[in-house]
């Protein structure tokens, strides 16, 4: 199968018992920093892991460095190893709006960049 940026829900489900897949459940809500713990922790994607938009995608916040900073490569790398990455053929990342009336943050999308 020829890589591309999004995958179907087909090509996942097909995938999930692969270890060279890695899945990140990186569900957050700007309000309720916690949101996205707890719907991982109530239900998530088979093997997925959660990473945190505070905690992994992000360096801590200095008041002078924005909402959310890209973080140290060495940390992101050491969180990746984490993850059981090292040897990642396909990361796959993911979010979800669960309020439609504010603008949802899509975390996955910092994952891929951070990556």
């Amino acid at each position: 199968m020829p890589y591309t940026t999004l995958i179907t829900v087909a090509d996942l489900a097909a995938h999930l018992d692969v270890a060279r897949w890695v899945v990140c459940d990186c569900r957050h809500d700007l309000v309720d920093t916690e949101a996205g713990r707890r719907a991982y922790a109530e239900s998530h994607v088979p093997n997925a892991r959660f990473v945190h938009l505070d905690e992994d995608l992000s360096a801590p916040k200095t008041g002078r460095n924005g909402r959310h900073p890209l973080p140290d490569p060495d940390r992101s790398a050491r969180r990746l190893g984490e993850l059981n990455s090292a040897c990642i053929a396909r990361l796959t990342s993911f979010s979800r709006a669960t309020n439609l009336r504010r603008r949802p943050h899509h975390a996955c999308t910092r994952s891929l960049l951070v990556i």
